[in-house]
């Protein structure tokens, strides 16, 4: 069974925190991290954050995949957005440009990471 890993975009401070878990508070789960300054996990609120969950993939580099990235193809033009698709149930890459088709994420392609919606590339 794969873990699930996550990363959250902060709006408030405009900034990416690593390694989200999910802690069940009272049945529900909630999003929280790990705070090194006071030494304790903090729970926050979803409204103030925007949750991604990796792909389980990884790019020519090396570097994790996640929700929100902008990935080209090795060797191909053209930049795309990573989404998750409840109607297909799997990640897709959904184009940037409005004249490509939506790909289907499948492990072994040569993706880069180039950058994320939230600080661009």
């Amino acid at each position: 069974m794969a873990i699930l890993k996550f990363r959250a975009w902060n709006k408030k401070e405009r900034k990416m925190i690593d390694e989200v878990s999910l802690m069940k508070i009272r049945g529900k789960y909630h999003p929280c991290y790990f705070d090194i300054e006071s030494k304790c996990d903090k729970v926050f609120h979803e409204k103030n954050f925007v949750i991604m969950q990796s792909t389980g993939l990884e790019d020519i580099n090396g570097k994790e995949i996640f929700e929100n990235d902008i990935v080209e193809l090795y060797n191909f033009i053209g930049e795309y957005v990573v989404e998750y698709s409840k109607e297909k149930a799997r990640f897709i890459l959904k184009p940037i440009r409005k004249n490509r088709e939506e790909i289907d994420m499948i492990e072994g392609y040569p993706y880069i990471v180039i950058g994320n919606i939230f600080i661009g590339y």
